[in-house]
């Protein structure tokens, strides 16, 4: 697990050693055992490597095949690299010099050509070099763990696993109003874009070639739903086996590995797939017991005879500094609030493991969340009752709901719900929408004019849309699965996790984002997963039942790693809510109008209101605008 970047001059200027060098060392965090460049004429490329496989020198990157034609920078893990080595030395005679999985994708390239990216199982973002053809090609894995930013400025195309590196280069720095817009809605930007114009992401499942003649894109995988096993006992087998072998797999370091586990369903099927193996589990406990699973995540620990550390995190010395240090992190490109939590876990931990296991991935390809339900739902009902009517019940829902600081509130559900059902086409993209229409239209300064008559969630919409089309034979149910696989855990989940362990240096692996798993999970039908009535991700607790899991453990309601925010905007970061929503909203102009900011503050303060996602989101951009003002 690395951090990558590169320059390419086309018009053929040679590239500058210095600049090089600091944009590297931009990514330090995520490499902190090693670093390299590597600089041919117009093409450069950097690395900063966080060693997992292979501790020595030889696995030092940026790495050529024998002959010197092909040079590769390369972040992830492979976990079938063994495998693609014995065809490689079967079926091409290549002789490997070293333990590391990186050696096998230049000779990989040059044996296979672009068939080489739809062969590795695992989770990666490189940039290659053919010298011969003087080509770059830029490779993203299937579902979008690991980042990939590229952005062409005149004649110099530049990548980097994150969008800090750019500010070393001199580019424009731009905000996008479309992409903000699009942010203050969903809490991330399109997961193919970023807040700054000209500055983009390699989709998921993407390979992007830049040659002489320009750019193009192939997509080499995605999601898919085709459900060929309908009995629950077969799909149990096949989870169990699968998974198993998956986290098996997952094993492979050279260094310490343990588990985030939380009180869930998919973090316990993990940590029951290593009984009896010496792998630490690791916990963050909450101050408020409505957030904290502390004791849950220690039964999971007992039944599989593990070590249990438990990480306190509302009580961190510091809770200013952590919020400031995690929005840099996520380049305010990410309003996730359960970062708060993972982003303290991650620092806590990797005094004791350089590699975490993490459950990423099982709601959106399990169908773990009530959203999937709600979507059913609304389907049945939105039609008796006008988009305007819908919409003042949503209303009247947060206005019940103004001074309530449960974690999810019966009102803010209903309230979502309403505004769903108000909302025009499918009401699945609203479910986890954070700046409502009505405070849209308030809050909008003059950079956000031109857009008061668009959609911010065309994205998620379009998401739909195209699984629709892929899979007309589908449900409603198959459709939100995939639109949620292919925009919204890329844009939240997966951004949120890279950054919150990178920025410590630690390799997060996502043993249900595998492409084994995510395949046999299309095969599954819905009706497995999720029904109208009883918990949600029903073949994932049956499969934990299976493994002599608690019952408690399986019958537990997703929480997750989030935080008491709409309390720690008043309390514990009330010195950045008093700055930068009181004294000094005019960061945020001109695209939200800071007098109408000040209003939103002082009406979740007085508790007049709860508007603690679109405020945790507004500190999120104001810590990270204010280092670009």
């Amino acid at each position: 697990m690395c951090g990558i970047n590169g320059l390419w001059h086309r018009d053929g200027r040679p590239v500058d050693p210095v600049l090089l060098d600091r944009m590297t060392d931009r990514l330090a965090h995520r490499g902190p055992d090693d670093r390299g460049t590597w600089i041919d004429g117009s093409i450069g490329f950097g690395h900063r490597r966080l060693a997992i496989l292979d501790l020595s020198a030889d696995g030092r990157q940026p790495m050529q095949d024998a002959s010197g034609r092909i040079t590769i920078t390369y972040n992830g893990e492979i976990y079938n690299f063994r495998h693609l080595r014995e065809r490689l030395a079967r079926e091409g005679g290549y002789r490997f010099q070293t333990e590391c999985d990186a050696e096998i994708l230049p000779v990989g390239y040059l044996h296979w050509g672009m068939e080489l990216f739809d062969l590795l199982e695992g989770m990666f973002a490189l940039a290659l070099w053919d010298a011969q053809d003087e080509t770059l090609v830029l490779a993203r894995d299937g579902i979008g763990i690991k980042p990939l930013y590229v952005a062409t400025f005149g004649d110099t195309v530049q990548f980097a696993s994150e969008i800090k590196a750019f500010e070393e280069t001199g580019c424009p720095w731009q905000l996008d109003a479309s992409a903000l817009d699009s942010m203050l809605a969903n809490g991330y930007p399109p997961p193919d874009r970023t807040l700054v114009a000209g500055i983009d992401q390699v989709p998921p499942g993407t390979v992007r070639v830049f040659d002489r003649a320009g750019v193009r894109d192939m997509r080499f995988w995605q999601p898919r739903r085709t459900p060929d096993i309908h009995d629950m006992n077969d799909a149990v087998v096949a989870v169990r086996e699968t998974l198993g072998t998956v986290v098996q797999d997952m094993l492979q370091s050279d260094v310490p590995v343990g588990v985030l586990q939380s009180g869930g369903i998919d973090s316990s099927l993990i940590s029951t797939a290593l009984a009896g193996r010496d792998v630490p589990l690791f916990t963050a406990r909450f101050e408020d017991a409505d957030f904290d699973e502390t004791e849950i995540a220690a039964e999971v620990a007992r039944s599989v005879d593990g070590r249990h550390h438990v990480v306190p995190v509302t009580a961190i010395d510091d809770p200013v500094a952590t919020f400031t240090a995690l929005a840099r992190a996520y380049d305010g490109q990410l309003a996730d609030s359960s970062g708060f939590a993972a982003f303290e876990l991650c620092r806590a931990i990797r005094g004791h493991v350089t590699v975490a296991l993490s459950g990423e991935g099982g709601d959106e390809f399990f169908a773990g969340y009530p959203t999937y339900r709600a979507t059913r739902l609304a389907a049945a009902v939105g039609g008796f009752l006008p988009s305007p009517v819908w919409g003042l019940l949503g209303r009247l829902g947060l206005a019940l709901g103004r001074s309530n600081q449960d974690r999810l509130p019966v009102s803010e559900k209903f309230a979502r719900f309403c505004f769903g059902n108000a909302a025009s086409g499918s009401a699945h993209p609203q479910w986890r929408r954070q700046l409502f229409q009505a405070d849209r239209q308030a809050l909008s300064g003059p950079g956000l004019h031109d857009l008061r008559e668009t959609d911010p969630m065309t994205g998620y919409a379009a998401a739909l849309d195209d699984a629709q089309a892929r899979h007309p034979s589908g449900s409603l149910t198959d459709w939100a699965l995939l639109a949620d696989q292919t925009y919204y855990l890329p844009g939240d989940l997966l951004a949120k996790a890279d950054r919150v362990s990178m920025a410590h240096g630690l390799e997060v692996r996502v043993p249900f984002l595998d492409r084994r798993i995510m395949d046999l999970a299309g095969r599954l039908d819905t009706t497995l997963m999720t029904g109208w009535r009883g918990p949600d991700k029903k073949v994932l607790r049956a499969a934990l039942a299976a493994s002599q899991a608690p019952d408690s453990v399986v019958r537990h309601a997703k929480r997750g790693f989030m935080v008491p925010i709409a309390r720690m905007l008043r309390e514990h970061l009330r010195p950045l809510s008093e700055r930068f929503f009181d004294r000094e909203p005019d960061v945020f102009a001109p695209y939200l109008d800071p007098d109408a900011v000040r209003r939103l503050w002082q009406a979740h303060d007085r508790r007049e209101a709860n508007h603690k996602y679109l405020l945790w989101l507004l500190l999120t951009l104001g810590v990270w605008r204010e280092s670009h003002v």
